[in-house]
């Protein structure tokens, strides 16, 4: 099932933030809703420190259909992490991935918090990380960018700072800084259907309505893919053919979700750009894509 577009986080006591619903704001309205969501953290203040944040962070399906690095959705698997001031790093894991996620300082959670400390222009104290992870490790359902939202967040919070959201995005500037692209960590981020761009100047995320009844099947492979391997095997040119082929279902694909119109799912999620490339790195890819595309199914996301 898709989640709805909320990220779920307490300062000690657990407090959860007003959940945004699927649709896009305009600045009067973002404006509305951050006020809405100050007045929910009960007098969260920029500068003053806390002593431990819980934090809940969605899975992600990116890569939706011709949208390469473009176009992700947040799905409702969450992983969840406790992060404690203590006299020394410690890493408890849980879950999925545990005994084979980094247990020091690489791990993607700390360098997140780490990263948010920087940006307060802080030094990351000793921490204690307890993670209980759902979203599968390494398997195409952004376990990585859960990571490194998680403990963004989880630093910020920690060290007491705000960061600027209408017009900056710094919070997604952060993550696609470490992520390197946007289409898993918008969507882990504000939830939803999110669409990923770099400005030239700085990345940007513009929500895409969810159809009403929409939902996700997820297929999850026993083996283990990486995402350096993934992007190996993509061709450095493309031709004006392939290039016409992506830009056509992409515009179809996000006018299908802002009109409910899932009868051209069939042919909007078609893709030129990544699938085709990766089928032999994942032989089940084709053989799923043409289930459901005689089923009339959604077409799968591709690993990132």
């Amino acid at each position: 099932m898709l989640s709805k577009a909320s990220l779920r986080f307490s300062l000690q006591t657990r407090q959860r933030a007003l959940t945004a619903r699927g649709m896009l704001f305009s600045p009067a309205a973002h404006k509305r809703m951050a006020r809405s969501l100050s007045s929910g953290f009960q007098g969260f203040e920029d500068g003053v420190e806390r002593d431990s944040v819980t934090v809940a962070v969605p899975a992600t399906s990116a890569n939706m259909g011709p949208g390469f690095d473009t176009i992700g959705i947040a799905l409702n698997v969450w992983n969840t992490m406790t992060v404690e001031r203590s006299d020394k790093l410690q890493i408890h894991v849980s879950g999925e991935g545990s005994g084979k996620v980094p247990m020091d300082d690489s791990n993607l959670v700390v360098f997140g918090v780490k990263t948010a400390f920087e940006q307060a222009g802080m030094k990351m104290p000793p921490l204690r990380f307890k993670c209980h992870n759902r979203i599968p490790f390494a398997r195409g359902l952004g376990s990585s960018s859960a990571g490194i939202t998680a403990g963004l967040l989880a630093g910020l919070v920690l060290s007491g700072t705000r960061v600027p959201v209408w017009g900056h995005e710094t919070f997604l500037q952060l993550a696609c800084g470490i992520e390197g692209h946007p289409d898993n960590v918008a969507p882990a981020i504000y939830g939803g259907i999110q669409l990923g761009m770099h400005t030239g100047e700085r990345w940007l995320s513009s929500r895409v309505p969810t159809p009403h009844g929409l939902q996700a099947i997820v297929f999850i492979p026993e083996s283990i893919g990486e995402t350096k391997v993934a992007r190996a095997v993509l061709p450095e040119t493309l031709t004006y053919k392939e290039a016409v082929y992506n830009i056509s279902r992409a515009s179809f694909l996000v006018n299908a979700l802002n009109t409910g119109n899932l009868a051209d799912l069939k042919y909007a999620t078609q893709d030129a750009l990544h699938q085709p490339q990766r089928s032999a790195q994942f032989p089940h890819m084709t053989p799923v894509i043409e289930v459901v595309t005689h089923l009339q199914f959604f077409r799968p996301c591709s690993p990132c």
